[in-house]
């Protein structure tokens, strides 16, 4: 069912495009409208946790309020999907700064700020993920629509005098938040107001106010105050033009939202030929107030495309190939993404399934498959290897010698088989009290052997995973740990050093040789062992288990706890 049905569209003054018409209260008429929307959101599942997480984050980081760091901390903690995202985002956004892995939530708000850490946690939260990267196409790729504006709204900042690059990343981010919430929540009216735009040849905003009886800009404007956002929010969904004056970091947030989100939809609907040449009209028409050269322009939508291709699964669930930016992108810098670790066996499950036909851009010359994953090596080649590696790391615990390097060695080759992001075996502490990584192998894997602890019950407690595995007689594997009713029983030490999609725990050793867990990660939860594989897997669990048990307990160095200081 619609909101509104509106049979005579002349009673409708046409959206007005000025700040002042824009940014004024909404009348009876239009609060009535967004009303009905939001109640319309609040019947979806998906809705009431967004606005909550967004509302309270945003609140208790503003700049007037009197939170603590700690006290932001656990609102954010509260949350253990948002709470691995945001630390995946500030550990490959912000690594180069703060100099070493960030895992404690606590201390990314003491090294970044309440404002960089609050524009990060909206950002996460623009998009609630499934985890199965499985969103419908045009509200997976609006979502991601979204999210390259901003990163590439981040990058340009200061090219138009703006200190804050997080607040232009937000701003940029949230523009076309009324839009996007439209087609996700009335989907039927969505299509009334395209098939509008279609016919007629006229401006969006003009086919919704005809359709709806409010702009979907007034929509976002609206929803920003209902939800207690910052107010520049609202200001920045004001269009600006190569004219408009910047003179109060308001018009500078609208001139570097505007461009970004111009740039993003030349990118998206520009046929190859002739986007160079589009992006020279570009840059020159906005040269008076935005200072870029074309190799800049470039530059930024090669790092923005990287980025993206690396947090869209892990961070926001999203195919990055339901993007016609980033499929487009491709061909612009000649750049290779790499949208998995690489891998050696092809996934177990089932791969994802091409996107509609309808969200591949004409004259595309990239393939969607060129998004997702690297692709395995043939079945012919893949298992050979393995073997070989499998032959050789026997022949060198017969050897002895250096045992926790051969431990690495198998862990590195099991990762690297089946594309995990980290591979460790977990030994429990002496009073057996908790499980300490012994050897790990990925990106976080100093940080894991030096801070990685996870507690360990007695027994086979029904609400733990960990312990599950550990005292139980069957693998514990988790496809989805972002999911609320899986996310409770995993230690949230989890989230905060490793926060991937999916993970299995594998338990090798003997009670008289000493229990182990095998932990592997993923973002891709096809990339998970399945039965095909269960003779490689045993294989891998045998050389990994004797390395383990052959290299002893391995005492990690003592770390002083962070104790976070009040702001």
């Amino acid at each position: 069912m619609a909101v509104v049905r509106h049979s005579d569209s002349s009673t409708h003054a046409s959206p007005a495009h000025g700040p002042r018409d824009l940014l004024a209260p909404l009348t009876l008429g239009e609060r009535s409208l967004l009303d009905r929307l939001l109640l319309r959101m609040e019947r979806r599942g998906d809705f009431p946790a967004f606005a909550r997480n967004v509302t309270t984050v945003s609140r208790k980081a503003d700049f007037a309020s009197s939170y603590s760091a700690s006290q932001l901390s656990e609102e954010i903690l509260r949350d253990y999907g948002l709470t691995a995202k945001l630390l995946r985002v500030v550990n490959t956004s912000y690594h180069d700064r703060l100099g070493r892995r960030v895992t404690k939530v606590s201390r990314a708000v003491v090294l970044l700020g309440f404002d960089k850490v609050r524009s990060v946690a909206l950002g996460i939260a623009l998009h609630k993920p499934t985890g199965e990267l499985s969103s419908p196409p045009e509200v997976a790729e609006n979502a991601i629509d979204a999210l390259a504006c901003g990163e590439i709204a981040r990058r340009l900042a200061r090219s138009v005098g703006l200190k804050d690059a997080e607040e232009a990343h937000v701003c940029a981010m949230y523009r076309d938040l009324g839009r996007h919430l439209v087609a996700h929540y009335l989907p039927d009216d969505h299509a009334k107001i395209q098939e509008l735009v279609r016919l007629e040849a006229i401006d969006h905003e003009v086919a919704a106010a005809r359709v709806l009886g409010i702009s979907t800009r007034r929509i976002g404007v609206g929803l920003v105050r209902t939800w207690r956002l910052p107010e520049r929010l609202a200001h920045s969904m004001v269009p600006a033009d190569s004219t408009t004056r910047a003179d109060l970091d308001d018009d500078r947030l609208r001139l570097v939202s505007t461009f970004s989100h111009e740039l993003h939809e030349l990118v998206a609907t520009t046929p190859r030929a002739g986007r160079d040449e589009a992006i020279g009209a570009l840059v020159e028409r906005w040269r008076t107030r935005i200072k870029l050269s074309t190799r800049r322009v470039k530059e930024t939508l090669s790092a923005v495309q990287k980025i993206l291709i690396d947090r869209l699964p892990a961070v926001h669930g999203l195919d990055p190939s339901q993007s016609a930016f980033l499929r487009h992108e491709v061909t612009l810098t000649r750049a290779e993404i790499d949208g998995a670790p690489a891998s050696i066996l092809p996934p177990s499950g089932e791969t994802l399934p091409p996107p509609p036909r309808h969200s591949i851009p004409p004259n595309s010359v990239v393939s969607p498959e060129s998004l997702r994953a690297p692709p395995a090596l043939g079945e012919a080649h893949g298992p050979d290897l393995v073997s070989k590696k499998l032959w050789e790391l026997g022949l060198r615990l017969e050897a002895g010698g250096d045992t926790l390097s051969t431990l690495r060695a198998a862990l590195k080759a099991f990762a690297r088989a089946f594309g995990f992001r980290h591979a460790a075996v977990l030994a429990p502490t002496p009073d057996g009290a908790a499980l300490r990584v012994q050897a790990a192998y990925g990106e976080a894997a100093r940080s894991m052997e030096q801070d990685l602890t996870l507690p360990l019950a007695r027994s086979a407690r029904h609400d733990d995973l960990i312990s599950q595995a550990f005292h139980g007689t069957r693998d514990v594997i988790v496809p989805n740990t972002f999911d609320d009713r899986t996310s409770a029983k995993i230690p949230r030490a989890y989230f905060e050093a490793i926060g991937s999609v999916a993970l299995a725990l594998y338990r090798v050793g003997s009670p008289e040789k000493g229990l182990r867990l095998i932990l592997v990660d993923t973002d891709f939860p096809a990339r998970l062992p399945g039965p095909d594989h269960a003779d490689l897997l045993e294989r891998f669990r045998q050389i990994i288990g004797s390395a383990a048990a052959a290299s002893g307990p391995r005492n990690p160095p003592h770390v002083r706890p962070f104790v976070p200081r009040r702001i």
